[in-house]
């Protein structure tokens, strides 16, 4: 989380804030401008509470981020009486690697501490943005079953264009499409970021409009993959 660079002299503490600080004296002579923040949040209950805090400056390398995250897990279990089940993070870059450090993969989707299993989430909101991302630039391949054959086929995002713009040609009361901007295919900066574009890009909608289009001949083959992957995402 970005926060705004400034430093205070802390008359209690008899210190000047407002630097890198990652606990346990570890204290840097740069300016923080990031606070990285662990909640804990209730599974079973509706509640959630801030445990731990910190500052960094341009962000916290995976070696140190992996030090706070233990640190933090074991004084919430063994000290706050918590049984975690699961961290949940997004796919940033330091916190990708640091599962990878932990030994966390789609095979060992957990890190053991203190003989507890504690599996390692990344949130669906950042998935669906990546997913869409990753679709607007590549290919995806994928084995489907067809007369008893297995055969690899091909999703496109162009098709989501090109059935974009056919969509386009109907009045607005007509469209099935009306949601989808152009800003939705070629989100530039801030929009790019937006869960609710990449939502409605992947969506049952979509995937509904391209199956009409296939099953009418208006589309290639492959645009029955694409509703494939968008249905199951």
């Amino acid at each position: 989380m970005d926060i705004k660079e400034h430093v205070q002299y802390d008359r209690k503490s008899d210190q000047i804030i407002g630097f890198e600080n990652f606990g346990d004296e570890n204290v840097s002579n740069q300016l923080a401008n990031k606070a990285i923040v662990f909640m804990c949040h209730g599974i079973c209950r509706k509640w959630k509470q801030p445990i731990a805090y910190y500052f960094s400056s341009n962000g916290c390398r995976s070696s140190e981020l992996k030090k706070l995250l233990l640190k933090v897990l074991k004084a919430a279990i063994e000290e706050g009486g918590l049984n975690i089940l699961a961290t949940v993070c997004d796919m940033s870059t330091a916190n990708v690697k640091t599962m990878k450090e932990l030994n966390s993969c789609m095979d060992r989707p957990y890190i053991m501490l203190n003989s507890q299993k504690i599996y390692t989430i990344f949130d669906p909101p950042h998935l669906l943005k990546c997913t869409a991302s990753l679709f607007r630039k590549h290919t995806v391949l994928l084995p489907v079953e067809i007369n008893e054959k297995i055969l690899i086929m091909e999703a496109k995002f162009i098709d989501i264009r090109l059935a974009h713009e056919i969509d386009k040609r109907s009045p607005l009361i007509f469209r099935a499409l009306h949601k989808i901007k152009d800003s939705h295919l070629n989100p530039i900066m801030k929009y790019s970021m937006k869960v609710n574009l990449a939502a409605q890009v992947m969506s049952q909608t979509v995937a509904s409009f391209l199956y009409t289009l296939l099953s009418r001949g208006k589309k290639r083959l492959h645009n029955l993959f694409i509703c494939v992957i968008l249905l199951f995402l």
